[in-house]
């Protein structure tokens, strides 16, 4: 087997990574890694092992690209829709600089004539990512395996505390959760949702999510201190000077530049959320609105899972479009959301649309879900926990619970009429149905931790969490428990 390993990119991941080696008969690795780097001497064909900062920001994978094949209108054409999500997906690369067209078609360019060379000269028949690949680079690898019919899996954290998926596809987002809810559905015939028991983390957090006096932001909703972020970065980097006096050269210059960014954009990001808060209405309970909540731009979440709702102005003008005359959209902007991919003539379209309102980001999102006749966004939390609070979901991406009752998935101007038409005549769904959907969720997930950000929501052993996903992904590939 000749693999390509994506993400894993910390110590409590690492060997999961290291126990998959062993256990498969890998002919050829190539393992991308950020400011970690595994050591995998003992692995006896050796290892390509790609600096994931170095290639993402300057396409630097420190090889001769004369010695590579060179693409052609073929390859170049077939990748048209991978390009021009990675166009997009480079706005996450200016935490360092500016980007102008040409550089990112240069870039991604690159990152094409990297891996279609790699894929087909190392032979690989196999890619594995710890996350839904968004990164650019990877994007771009995960969508050449797919064209040349090379397995992909790929696993996804949900905010579930100790809970992912593992998946081959994340536009498809099945997880095997369709075939287990309608088998359930037979099971539970005439239960009450309080007889249809789940798990403790899943219990938890369904009392969490519907007792409305508890909290129930996630963590990473809570803004940083830009203080406390730059003085932990200032003083790791001091402690790899010590030891390596060089290391500025190759990371304190990026992390500095960084930084540098960051304080400015704290200034301009000031400057555009006043200008936001004097154009909000007052909010009414009392109106008839449909509540939109925008993505953070730009993240996973939109590039890729929106697929073209990445402009999330699109799903607003599609919706203002076809929304009843007496019934208003109410837009929310995400309260972590920077500045370099928005301005004041985003939101000036926004209130260009005669039935569009946009709304303070103190409000309480949950104020806003209790009122409102459904929820609206890409693949949002806010959109999960409305299911909660027995609102319907128009959902213009791709998530692990896309396939929930009470969900509309949105591709076309007809699916969202149909979905507001039905919407107007009642309620979409029980509670019991969405409590069977959360049973299902919980019988196909994988009991794990697979993304380091969630540690401080795991409850599992790092030892537990190893082997719960290990398991996971030999069984997806149909190997032998090992």
């Amino acid at each position: 087997m000749n693999i390509i390993i994506n993400g894993f990119q910390d110590q409590r991941t690492i060997p999961i990574v290291m126990k998959l080696v062993s256990s498969l008969k890998v002919k050829s690795l190539v393992f991308t890694y950020n400011t970690f780097k595994p050591d995998f001497s003992g692995f006896s064909s050796g290892a390509t092992l790609i600096n994931w900062r170095k290639i993402n920001f300057y396409g630097d994978y420190g090889i001769d690209f004369n010695t590579l094949k060179p693409l052609d209108e073929e390859i170049v054409d077939s990748m048209r829709k991978c390009e021009a999500v990675v166009l997009k997906m480079m706005d996450r690369l200016e935490t360092l600089k500016d980007y102008s067209y040409r550089e990112r078609k240069e870039l991604y360019l690159k990152h094409l004539r990297y891996w279609n060379d790699l894929v087909e000269r190392k032979k690989i028949d196999f890619f594995l990512s710890s996350n839904v690949p968004h990164e650019t680079s990877d994007f771009v690898c995960y969508s050449l395996c797919k064209l040349k019919n090379i397995q992909t899996v790929m696993l996804f954290q949900t905010h579930i505390p100790d809970t992912c998926f593992i998946c081959e596809d994340w536009e498809s987002s099945d997880y095997g959760i369709i075939s287990e809810y309608k088998k359930l559905k037979e099971r539970y015939i005439g239960y009450d949702p309080d007889d249809i028991k789940l798990t403790k983390r899943f219990e938890e957090y369904y009392r969490i999510q519907t007792e409305f006096k508890i909290n129930s932001a996630p963590f990473y909703m809570f803004k940083k201190s830009l203080f406390r972020e730059g003085r932990a970065k200032i003083v790791s980097i001091s402690g790899k000077l010590r030891k390596d006096p060089m290391v500025y050269f190759r990371e304190a210059g990026v992390v500095t530049r960084a930084l540098t960014r960051r304080f400015s954009n704290y200034f301009r990001v000031r400057l555009l959320m006043n200008y936001y808060e004097r154009r909000c209405t007052k909010f009414d309970p009392k109106e008839k609105y449909f509540f939109v909540a925008l993505h953070v731009q730009p993240e996973m979440s939109t590039s890729p899972r929106a697929d073209v709702y990445v402009e999330q102005l699109l799903m607003i003008q599609l919706l203002s479009a076809v929304v009843p005359s007496d019934t208003k959209i109410f837009v929310k902007e995400h309260p972590n959301q920077q500045s370099h991919t928005r301005s004041k003539e985003y939101y000036q379209q926004i209130l260009s649309l005669p039935n569009a309102r946009l709304m303070s980001r103190r409000l309480n999102s949950a104020d806003l879900i209790s009122s409102c006749l459904a929820v609206v966004t890409c693949v949002g939390l806010v959109g999960f926990e409305g299911l909660f609070r027995g609102k319907p979901l128009l959902m213009f991406g791709h998530d692990f619970f896309q396939h929930s009752p009470g969900v509309f998935s949105i591709r076309t101007r007809f699916d969202l009429k149909l979905a507001i038409d039905r919407i107007l005549k009642g309620p979409t769904f029980s509670p019991r149905d969405f409590k069977i959907f959360l049973k299902a969720m919980e019988n196909v997930s994988v009991n794990g931790t697979i993304d380091s950000d969630y540690l401080l929501t795991s409850n599992l052993e790092d030892s537990n969490n190893t082997s719960n996903i290990t398991q996971a992904i030999f069984k997806k590939l149909g190997k032998t428990r090992v």
